[in-house]
Protein backbone atom coordinates (compact mmCIF):
# COMPACT_ATOMS: atom_id res chain seq x y z
CA UNK A 1 0.00 0.00 0.00
CA UNK A 2 1.47 3.42 -0.58
CA UNK A 3 -0.22 5.21 2.17
CA UNK A 4 1.66 6.97 4.95
CA UNK A 5 -0.52 4.93 7.89
CA UNK A 6 -0.83 1.47 8.01
CA UNK A 7 -4.08 0.62 6.75
CA UNK A 8 -4.54 -3.59 7.27
CA UNK A 9 -5.86 -5.13 10.46
CA UNK A 10 -5.10 -8.45 11.05
CA UNK A 11 -6.48 -10.57 13.88
CA UNK A 12 -7.48 -14.10 14.97
CA UNK A 13 -10.78 -15.12 15.59
CA UNK A 14 -10.62 -19.24 16.74
CA UNK A 15 -9.76 -20.89 13.73
CA UNK A 16 -9.93 -18.06 11.69
CA UNK A 17 -7.69 -15.00 10.58
CA UNK A 18 -9.53 -11.73 10.11
CA UNK A 19 -7.88 -9.84 7.44
CA UNK A 20 -9.18 -5.56 6.82
CA UNK A 21 -8.21 -2.91 4.78
CA UNK A 22 -9.01 0.44 6.10
CA UNK A 23 -8.33 1.90 2.88
CA UNK A 24 -11.44 0.11 1.23
CA UNK A 25 -9.36 -2.87 -0.23
CA UNK A 26 -11.28 -5.78 -0.56
CA UNK A 27 -10.24 -9.13 1.06
CA UNK A 28 -9.52 -10.51 -2.83
CA UNK A 29 -7.42 -7.63 -3.27
CA UNK A 30 -5.52 -7.97 0.10
CA UNK A 31 -4.41 -11.98 -0.73
CA UNK A 32 -3.48 -11.06 -4.02
CA UNK A 33 -1.22 -8.45 -2.95
CA UNK A 34 0.17 -11.50 -0.37
CA UNK A 35 0.23 -13.82 -3.03
CA UNK A 36 -2.35 -16.30 -0.84
CA UNK A 37 -5.29 -18.14 -0.89
CA UNK A 38 -8.30 -17.94 0.75
CA UNK A 39 -7.79 -21.38 2.60
CA UNK A 40 -4.70 -19.58 3.90
CA UNK A 41 -6.69 -17.68 6.51
CA UNK A 42 -7.36 -20.81 8.25
CA UNK A 43 -5.79 -22.75 10.66
CA UNK A 44 -4.66 -26.42 9.56
CA UNK A 45 -6.12 -25.79 5.89
CA UNK A 46 -10.08 -25.79 7.75
CA UNK A 47 -10.89 -22.87 4.97
CA UNK A 48 -10.12 -25.39 2.26
CA UNK A 49 -12.80 -24.19 -0.25
CA UNK A 50 -15.23 -22.14 2.39
CA UNK A 51 -16.04 -19.17 -0.49
CA UNK A 52 -18.82 -20.60 -2.69
CA UNK A 53 -19.90 -18.90 -5.45
CA UNK A 54 -23.04 -16.33 -5.09
CA UNK A 55 -24.45 -13.87 -6.84
CA UNK A 56 -23.14 -10.83 -7.90
CA UNK A 57 -24.05 -8.15 -5.42
CA UNK A 58 -22.92 -11.12 -2.70
CA UNK A 59 -19.28 -11.47 -4.12
CA UNK A 60 -17.19 -9.81 -1.07
CA UNK A 61 -18.98 -12.89 1.01
CA UNK A 62 -17.52 -12.80 4.41
CA UNK A 63 -16.00 -15.87 6.08
CA UNK A 64 -18.36 -18.57 7.22
CA UNK A 65 -19.64 -17.98 10.71
CA UNK A 66 -19.68 -21.70 11.64
CA UNK A 67 -19.39 -24.98 10.08
CA UNK A 68 -21.17 -27.94 11.53
CA UNK A 69 -19.94 -31.17 10.28
CA UNK A 70 -22.54 -34.27 10.37
CA UNK A 71 -20.75 -37.51 11.10
CA UNK A 72 -22.04 -41.25 10.62
CA UNK A 73 -22.50 -43.43 12.95
CA UNK A 74 -18.90 -44.29 13.40
CA UNK A 75 -17.67 -40.96 13.05
CA UNK A 76 -16.51 -40.98 10.03
CA UNK A 77 -17.60 -37.15 8.51
CA UNK A 78 -20.36 -37.32 5.74
CA UNK A 79 -20.93 -33.66 4.34
CA UNK A 80 -20.87 -30.49 6.60
CA UNK A 81 -22.87 -27.31 6.21
CA UNK A 82 -21.59 -23.75 6.45
CA UNK A 83 -23.52 -20.72 8.09
CA UNK A 84 -22.64 -17.13 6.66
CA UNK A 85 -23.88 -14.09 7.73
CA UNK A 86 -27.62 -13.01 7.45
CA UNK A 87 -28.46 -16.77 7.82
CA UNK A 88 -27.21 -18.23 4.45
CA UNK A 89 -26.17 -21.61 4.44
CA UNK A 90 -24.32 -23.86 2.02
CA UNK A 91 -23.99 -27.98 1.79
CA UNK A 92 -20.78 -29.50 0.51
CA UNK A 93 -19.79 -32.78 0.53
CA UNK A 94 -16.14 -34.21 0.30
CA UNK A 95 -15.00 -36.02 -2.95
CA UNK A 96 -11.47 -36.61 -4.63
CA UNK A 97 -10.97 -33.28 -5.71
CA UNK A 98 -11.71 -31.77 -2.75
CA UNK A 99 -15.11 -29.85 -1.09
CA UNK A 100 -17.95 -30.02 -3.69
CA UNK A 101 -20.82 -27.64 -3.54
CA UNK A 102 -23.71 -29.39 -3.99
CA UNK A 103 -25.53 -32.79 -2.46
CA UNK A 104 -25.00 -34.70 -5.85
CA UNK A 105 -25.44 -38.69 -4.05
CA UNK A 106 -24.93 -37.93 -0.47
CA UNK A 107 -27.09 -40.16 1.99
CA UNK A 108 -28.38 -37.50 4.10
CA UNK A 109 -28.28 -38.24 7.63
CA UNK A 110 -29.47 -36.63 11.58
CA UNK A 111 -26.98 -33.73 12.62
CA UNK A 112 -24.76 -35.02 15.62
CA UNK A 113 -25.78 -39.02 14.78
CA UNK A 114 -23.07 -40.71 16.67
CA UNK A 115 -25.12 -39.46 20.02
CA UNK A 116 -28.12 -40.68 18.64
CA UNK A 117 -26.51 -44.13 17.92
CA UNK A 118 -25.59 -44.44 21.39
CA UNK A 119 -29.40 -45.21 22.47
CA UNK A 120 -30.59 -41.67 23.93
CA UNK A 121 -33.75 -41.78 25.84
CA UNK A 122 -34.58 -38.31 25.25
CA UNK A 123 -34.18 -36.52 21.75
CA UNK A 124 -34.72 -32.70 20.70
CA UNK A 125 -35.17 -32.18 17.17
CA UNK A 126 -34.68 -28.12 16.51
CA UNK A 127 -34.74 -26.75 13.08
CA UNK A 128 -31.23 -25.65 13.33
CA UNK A 129 -27.32 -27.30 13.94
CA UNK A 130 -26.78 -23.96 15.88
CA UNK A 131 -29.49 -24.70 18.31
CA UNK A 132 -28.71 -28.52 18.68
CA UNK A 133 -25.41 -27.57 19.76
CA UNK A 134 -26.79 -25.23 22.41
CA UNK A 135 -28.99 -27.87 23.90
CA UNK A 136 -25.76 -30.35 24.21
CA UNK A 137 -24.38 -28.05 25.42
CA UNK A 138 -26.51 -27.02 27.93
CA UNK A 139 -26.87 -30.98 29.01
CA UNK A 140 -23.53 -31.32 29.02
CA UNK A 141 -22.62 -27.94 31.27
CA UNK A 142 -24.95 -29.25 33.69
CA UNK A 143 -24.47 -32.64 33.88
CA UNK A 144 -28.00 -33.20 33.30
CA UNK A 145 -29.17 -37.28 32.15
CA UNK A 146 -26.57 -38.22 29.62
CA UNK A 147 -28.98 -39.82 27.49
CA UNK A 148 -30.16 -36.76 26.50
CA UNK A 149 -29.28 -35.28 23.31
CA UNK A 150 -30.65 -33.08 20.25
CA UNK A 151 -30.44 -32.97 16.66
CA UNK A 152 -31.71 -31.63 13.26
CA UNK A 153 -31.81 -31.85 9.71
CA UNK A 154 -29.93 -30.85 6.62
CA UNK A 155 -32.02 -27.77 5.41
CA UNK A 156 -34.33 -27.14 8.45
CA UNK A 157 -38.08 -25.90 8.08
CA UNK A 158 -37.38 -24.30 4.57
CA UNK A 159 -37.31 -27.72 2.46
CA UNK A 160 -39.94 -29.78 4.26
CA UNK A 161 -37.49 -32.54 4.29
CA UNK A 162 -37.69 -34.98 7.75
CA UNK A 163 -36.83 -38.64 5.13
CA UNK A 164 -38.42 -41.84 6.20
CA UNK A 165 -34.68 -43.31 6.57
CA UNK A 166 -34.38 -40.91 9.76
CA UNK A 167 -37.37 -42.85 11.56
CA UNK A 168 -35.15 -45.85 12.61
CA UNK A 169 -32.72 -43.63 14.69
CA UNK A 170 -35.99 -42.25 17.36
CA UNK A 171 -37.40 -45.90 18.03
CA UNK A 172 -38.71 -45.77 21.92
CA UNK A 173 -36.80 -42.87 22.50
CA UNK A 174 -38.69 -39.64 23.85
CA UNK A 175 -38.80 -36.96 21.29
CA UNK A 176 -39.62 -33.24 21.72
CA UNK A 177 -40.33 -30.99 18.76
CA UNK A 178 -38.77 -27.63 19.40
CA UNK A 179 -40.78 -26.01 16.58
CA UNK A 180 -39.80 -22.10 15.50
CA UNK A 181 -42.68 -19.57 16.26
CA UNK A 182 -44.10 -19.22 12.33
CA UNK A 183 -46.31 -21.32 10.05
CA UNK A 184 -43.28 -23.47 7.88
CA UNK A 185 -41.43 -23.62 11.29
CA UNK A 186 -45.45 -25.94 13.22
CA UNK A 187 -45.93 -27.24 9.96
CA UNK A 188 -42.16 -28.89 9.79
CA UNK A 189 -42.97 -29.82 12.95
CA UNK A 190 -46.13 -31.57 12.61
CA UNK A 191 -44.72 -33.23 9.41
CA UNK A 192 -41.93 -34.86 11.97
CA UNK A 193 -44.54 -35.80 14.72
CA UNK A 194 -46.49 -37.32 11.97
CA UNK A 195 -43.46 -39.56 10.61
CA UNK A 196 -42.63 -41.02 14.53
CA UNK A 197 -46.25 -41.53 15.48
CA UNK A 198 -46.23 -44.96 16.99
CA UNK A 199 -42.05 -45.45 16.45
CA UNK A 200 -40.79 -43.05 19.24
CA UNK A 201 -42.52 -43.84 22.54
CA UNK A 202 -43.49 -40.57 23.21
CA UNK A 203 -43.55 -37.02 20.38
CA UNK A 204 -44.30 -33.58 21.83
CA UNK A 205 -44.38 -30.73 20.03
CA UNK A 206 -43.17 -26.91 22.02
CA UNK A 207 -42.01 -23.54 21.04
CA UNK A 208 -39.26 -21.85 23.14
CA UNK A 209 -40.05 -19.62 25.47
Amino acid sequence: HEDRVSSLSVGEDGEKILIYCHAGCSWKEILAAMEIEPKDLWKEGMGKDIFPTWGVKDREMQQPEAIYQYDNEDGTLAYRVLRYPGKKFRQQRLAETGWVWNMDGVKRIPYNLPRLSEGANTIYITEGEKDADRLIDLFDAEAIDYTNTATCFVGGANSRNFLARYVKWFQEANVIIIADKDKPGLNYAREIADALDGVAASVKIVQAA
